[in-house]
């Protein structure tokens, strides 16, 4: 892990998967997805924390999220786990450390300003996506979308009428000012091509209610 002194900004943040960790989010990524099941599920794999509004922690240290934590529908719309953040303007000089005030975490490795962040971001979802590759196989699709100065790159698995979906976008909850990496795992029929790259993030980032109709 990076060592910091207290006047470097952070530049990312990641918690690399286990393989025991993919297992569970296989796991649930067949499970159904009603109250009850997922209490159950996140029972057992992990404890609920003050540090990601709706989140839980992991027993492997990473927030867990539902797509729909106050849950207004009779089942889970999805769910969202992070395991990397970068922040794309930690080299300003005139930059806050954002990222190491979002997230403060001393057992995530960190990267500091001036130490290629971008590639550090860019080498954790390659890690994650070879780990996932190595329990799911080959991902159904993979590509980077053209967005920012590096893009965002994003890798799909099928596992039932789920998908499983390996991708880099915004962080919500800066409103985009970070960047992060995360396992999704949303509703998509195994008959129901993906989208192409232009569109992808979008279709990932929607709700279950604003999928097409052969999606839901």
């Amino acid at each position: 892990m990076t060592s910091l002194d207290e006047s470097q900004a952070i530049a990312v943040r990641r918690k690399p998967l286990s393989v025991a960790l993919v297992g569970r989010l296989v796991d649930l990524a067949r499970a159904d997805w009603d109250t009850d099941t997922v209490s159950r599920f996140l029972d057992e794999c992990g404890r609920r924390t003050g540090l990601v509004p709706g989140a839980r922690l992991t027993d492997t240290g990473h927030p867990l999220k539902s797509l729909d934590p106050d849950l207004a529908a009779a089942e889970h719309p999805g769910f969202l786990l992070e395991f990397a953040y970068h922040h794309p303007d930690a080299d300003d000089e005139y930059s806050e450390d954002l990222l190491g005030a979002q997230f403060p975490w001393p057992d995530w490795a960190a990267t500091p300003a001036g130490e290629a962040g971008a590639s550090a971001f860019a080498a954790a979802w390659a890690d994650a996506e070879a780990m996932l590759a190595a329990t799911l196989g080959a991902p159904e699709v993979r590509f980077t979308h053209d967005t920012g100065p590096d893009g965002w790159s994003f890798a799909a698995w099928r596992v039932a009428d789920r998908a499983l979906v390996l991708a880099q976008g915004e962080e919500f909850g800066t409103y985009g000012e970070l960047e992060m990496a995360a396992v999704w795992l949303v509703p998509h029929r195994a008959s129901t091509p993906f989208p192409g790259a232009a569109d992808f993030y979008d279709w990932l980032v929607s709700s279950s209610t604003d999928r097409p109709a052969d999606d839901a």
